[in-house]
């Protein structure tokens, strides 16, 4: 029956070398984790600015309809009153001229023109509430886009805070793979000295005894 392996010789791996094997294995598995949080950060962060740039493309586009908006408001509010002078002046003269006098030839111009203000009217009333509801869409996109560039920006910090916990513990890893490689050399070296020890010693007898039996 063969005898066991000594704790060094090849057939068995010291605990110091499996610890050493251990580490680098994992310090190569943090390193891929590192590289793989780095380019997940990047890429959200890149999603992140390309949704900010919509967003902010969007607010210039919803303060332009707002702006064109107000306009319509104070068109819509000066049409209002135009017809309601047409009106008031069509009123005035069909009081004074009485039932039996004719149509006023003014008052036909007048009714022509409280028509062709309320024709006018109801188009910009249709314009009014196409720019009300596009700008209902568009008040609707930008805060969707605010919150989905709100919610990136949580999940880069989170994603920022993995990333530095897997680079610490890299350089935890890498601190103590370089420690047990150290260990590891001074105990190589301390074993070939060891093992040297009694060949120096022995070759020293051997001298010796040649020395003296030249003597003699």
């Amino acid at each position: 029956m063969s005898a066991p392996s000594s704790p060094g010789s090849p057939g068995r791996s010291s605990p110091a070398v499996a610890s050493a094997d251990e580490l680098r294995r994992r310090n190569t598995l943090l390193q891929g984790c590192l590289a793989h949080a780095n380019a997940e950060l990047q890429r959200v962060a890149s999603s992140r600015n390309v949704t900010a740039d919509e967003q902010h493309r969007l607010s210039h586009t919803l303060l332009r309809q707002t702006h064109e908006l107000r306009a319509l408001e104070d068109l819509y509010r000066a049409r209002q009153e135009e017809i309601g002078h047409l009106r008031a002046e069509i009123a005035a003269f069909q009081e004074a001229g009485g039932p039996d006098i004719g149509i006023d030839p003014r008052v036909a111009c007048l009714e022509s023109q409280l028509r062709q203000q309320e024709a006018d009217f109801r188009n910009l009333e249709a314009r009014f509430d196409q720019a009300v509801s596009e700008r209902d869409v568009l008040q609707d996109q930008s805060d969707h886009l605010a919150e989905e560039v709100r919610l990136a920006g949580e999940e880069i910090e989170q994603l920022q805070e993995d990333r530095n916990d897997v680079d610490r513990a890299r350089e935890d890893a890498e601190h103590e793979l370089l420690l047990t490689e150290t260990s590891l050399a001074r105990s190589s070296m301390l074993t070939i000295g060891r093992s040297l020890r009694p060949w120096c010693k022995s070759t020293t007898t051997c001298s010796t005894r040649l020395c003296s039996r030249a003597v003699h």
